[in-house]
């Protein structure tokens, strides 16, 4: 028996609406649910016999074997109690960027977020950064503490939301132990599920972190988790749910903006510094591409690394037309640059960036095609171009509230003093130099 696997049964689905849509109509929606089981979707019922129908569902069938649709292959529009949910899904993307009469809704448990299209689109006021690694222990976090601080430095009202739930840390750089603020992010998704994330909820998440105590500015923090730990596995075991008020229904990646804009309206800071989870987690993908942030994606130049980013650009890619991912939205940092043969590694982790843009993101711009971009290698101010960050063992344990100036201080800006001017020009519009 040929055995028909996942990747093959929608390029034979696709094969089998092509040669049918005479019959069948336009346009046609192929929703694959949970399982990968292909359905076909069309508006109106098409003008074909009974027995003609069957015969076309039993052919579908027989085309995708284990992921074919079972006994009710079709889902016309004007028999569904509420046909909005497949038409004019927001999930809904074309099966290519340059064919809009087939497209495909994808049922997914998870990671949704990685593919749907960025809400808001526009830049936030204040703007938002989310701080991303594909893979862990890049020193992401470290920077994002840093970055707060140099930020206070300069006078700034910093509000940073840890959204590494599963496996928070930042907390502990910018808290003594034991005077992390009450509640956290899953107190509030646990609590909003049930409609009870009020005023006093929020104002029981935030507090200022000491690290800013000496300086002009302020750091407000919501942490991932309260003060108490004790049921926090309890919490984050009901933090990822879809929830339902009224007509209203909110994923998770809804929530998290109704939760960064409460927060927000609470603290009313000039900028919002946003921890997120490593890897293809649905918080990354809320983070990264429903925020309504500008994403910095920290790498090292590594085969693992590059790879795995490679998953992910891929997917963007082939969904281009409905992400939006563009110039405005992203940045790769060279991380762990080495304290020797520093210009050697930028121009290695240049090289693989660029080699990775090019084969995914980076494509000639057409007129009609406005989400596109291009660069050269050698561009300066361009998403492949890594922002470097010096390692230096001086961090591995580092406690930015016990700082000792001015020696540490020093040593930040040196090796992080690029990625501070550098983020703050896309940010803020600001000269990096």
């Amino acid at each position: 028996m040929n055995v028909v696997r996942f990747d093959e049964a929608l390029k034979r689905a696709i094969e089998f609406v092509d040669k049918r849509k005479g019959e069948l109509g336009e346009p046609i929606v192929l929703v694959r649910d949970l399982y990968g089981r292909i359905r076909i979707a069309i508006r109106k019922r098409p003008d074909l016999p009974t027995n003609g129908l069957e015969a076309i569902g039993k052919a579908l069938r027989e085309q995708l074997g284990a992921f074919g649709p079972g006994t009710d292959p079709f889902l016309f529009g004007e028999d569904l109690v509420d046909p909005s949910a497949i038409f004019d899904s927001r999930d809904l993307v074309p099966v290519d960027p340059t064919r809009r009469s087939l497209l495909l809704l994808d049922r997914r448990l998870v990671g949704g977020d990685w593919l749907r299209a960025p809400t808001p689109t526009k830049p936030t006021a204040p703007p938002r950064a989310t701080l991303f690694g594909i893979k862990g222990g890049v020193g992401r976090s470290t920077a994002l503490s840093l970055w707060a601080w140099s930020l206070a430095r300069e006078n700034r009202k910093v509000l940073v939301i840890d959204l590494d739930l599963e496996s928070p840390g930042i907390t502990g750089t910018l808290f003594p132990t034991g005077t992390r603020p009450a509640y956290g992010v899953v107190d509030w998704l646990v609590e909003d599920a049930v409609d009870q994330a009020d005023d006093d909820l929020i104002a029981n998440m935030l507090r200022k972190s000491p690290v800013a105590d000496t300086l002009p500015g302020d750091v407000w923090v919501v942490p991932a988790g309260g003060i108490d730990e004790t049921s926090y596995l309890s919490k984050l075991s009901r933090a990822y749910f879809e929830t339902r008020a009224g007509d209203r229904h909110d994923s998770f990646a809804a929530r998290l903006n109704r939760l960064t804009g409460a927060v927000e309206a609470h603290v009313s800071p000039d900028v919002v510094l946003i921890d997120s989870r490593a890897g293809l987690h649905d918080i990354a993908a809320a983070a990264i591409t429903q925020l309504g942030a500008f994403s910095f994606l920290f790498a090292a130049n590594t085969g693992q690394t590059w790879k795995a980013y490679r998953l992910l650009f891929e997917a963007w890619r082939s969904h281009s037309a409905s992400t939006g991912i563009s110039r405005d939205t992203i940045q790769m940092v060279a991380a762990l640059v080495p304290e020797t043969n520093r210009e050697a590694y930028i121009n290695l982790f240049r090289d693989s960036a660029y080699g990775l843009f090019s084969d995914t993101l980076y494509v000639q711009a057409k007129p009609a095609q406005d989400y596109t971009f291009n660069y050269d290698l050698n561009d300066e101010d361009v998403p492949h171009n890594g922002i470097p960050i010096i390692w230096n063992r001086a961090f591995q344990e580092f406690e930015l509230f016990n700082l000792q100036q001015p020696f540490e201080t020093g040593l930040i800006d040196a090796c992080f003093g690029s990625f501070f001017k550098k983020a703050n020009a896309l940010l803020f519009g600001e000269a990096a130099n």
